[in-house]
């Protein structure tokens, strides 16, 4: 996975020479250097002698989330600092919003969400109406945008990097603004938002999946938190059981337990068992599996057989009807002998054609929309926040004009 700019570029090397267009692939890469050189040139040009400014990239919302790899790059191209990430750095987790109070600028890109699906998630946390976000002094100064996170600053390809590139420099520098064709198209400022989306035409906050007919078994390997609600294999028992360890370490309020079941890399991330605890019970959603009172439902996610794997959770509180839904993506330690956890995400509801198929245990026929393209026939489960599609098994022989595809109803998200 590349995490510099210099790794996608390298990419496009690989690509061109693997389809003998060796020339093509140098030619883009000087293309797209050239690019964001004048870009960098522009955007210095216009700050002068001024300080740049600090802007804050925010990859995700529940958790808060920072940014880093190949996006604090297209900052600085564009003029600017990144906060809360770094070149060639994983994500951030913020455990608090008031850490955000050190940028001059917050652009919300959320991985894998429209400006749209953006909004519709904003109005649902209220987080626009807490406290802690209007007293940043980016919100009272203005300086907030909301950016298209699925085609732009979380997609490393050479078109999304330049693109990311010049709406940083079109949101920072008012000079600039509207110069690259970007903004009331691909970015708003937060003022913009609600008149952005509203709009006639507007793209729907989340796309249609068009169910097609037949349906199969549910899968067994069911896990509830008071024993089994349907048998499944000894391995898959094995990383159900370390997440449900994890799970039960928060409930009895062991942050140091359940930070040390988490992978090195995931640590780094959260940084400490405090600030752990901090991003836990800070947030909402996640604060759910810290009550003892919560009653927790268990699933086998995509599995590669042998060293990563994933296990989703269904957490019912008992003081409300609502089922929170969350996956935990686990792999093996260096020495593989135990699962640590590598990541964690909150989904907060369900397709609305996905929940008028009644039991969201069981796997139904899809057809996967993607723009206006239909994809080939494969089975495939959406599990993370990213949007990552993994494929899950084959089942049909695909046909270039049909695509039909099975996925695990539960864990399907709009894209």
């Amino acid at each position: 996975m590349p995490v510099s700019l210099d790794d996608v570029l390298r990419d496009v090397i690989t690509i061109s020479n693997a389809l003998g267009v060796h020339e093509r692939g140098e030619r883009l890469v000087k293309h797209v250097k050239r690019q964001l050189a004048d870009l960098n040139t522009t955007a210095l040009s216009v700050l002068g002698n001024n300080p740049k400014p600090k802007v804050a990239h925010v990859e995700w919302l529940a958790p808060l989330m920072g940014s880093g790899y190949w996006i604090a790059e297209c900052v600085a191209f564009a003029g600017g600092e990144m906060v809360h990430g770094y070149p060639g750095g994983h994500s951030q987790t913020l455990e608090k919003i008031e850490l955000l109070s050190n940028a001059d600028y917050i652009i919300l890109g959320p991985c894998g969400f429209s400006i749209e699906r953006t909004n519709e998630e904003l109005n649902a946390m209220k987080l626009l109406e807490s406290e802690e976000w209007q007293s940043l002094p980016a919100v009272k100064n203005g300086r907030v945008a909301i950016a298209d996170g699925n085609k732009y600053f979380n997609r490393s390809s050479v078109a999304s990097m330049l693109g990311s590139a010049k709406i940083v420099a079109e949101f920072i520098h008012s000079e600039l603004r509207g110069m690259y064709g970007h903004h009331g198209t691909r970015w708003v400022r937060l003022e913009e938002l609600s008149a952005f989306c509203s709009r006639t035409g507007a793209e729907a906050a989340r796309k249609e999946v068009v169910l097609a007919e037949g349906v199969v078994e549910s899968p067994n390997n069911v896990v509830e938190q008071n024993g089994l609600k349907q048998e499944s294999s000894p391995e898959h028992s094995e990383t159900v059981k370390h997440v449900s360890n994890q799970i039960a370490a928060l409930t009895r309020s062991d942050y140091a337990s359940a930070f040390a079941m988490n992978s090195v890399a995931n640590q780094k991330r959260l940084v400490s068992a405090e600030k752990f605890e901090a991003i836990v019970s800070g947030w909402p959603s996640f604060k759910v599996l810290t009550l003892s009172s919560t009653s927790c439902q268990y699933f086998e996610g995509t599995s590669d057989g042998s060293t990563t794997s994933s296990v989703k959770v269904d957490a019912m509180p008992d003081d409300s009807d609502e089922v929170l839904h969350f996956v935990f993506d686990i792999r093996k330690s260096e020495d593989g002998k135990r699962w640590e956890t590598d990541g964690y995400s909150s989904q907060s509801r369900l397709y609305s054609s996905a929940a008028a198929v009644g039991d969201s245990n069981r796997q139904v026929k899809i057809n996967i929309y993607i723009g206006r393209l239909k994809y080939p026939c494969q089975v495939w489960s959406c599990m993370c926040h990213t949007h990552k599609i993994d494929c899950w098994q084959d089942d049909t022989e695909s046909h270039p004009n049909e695509a039909s595809a099975t996925a695990t109803i539960y864990d399907v998200l709009a894209t």
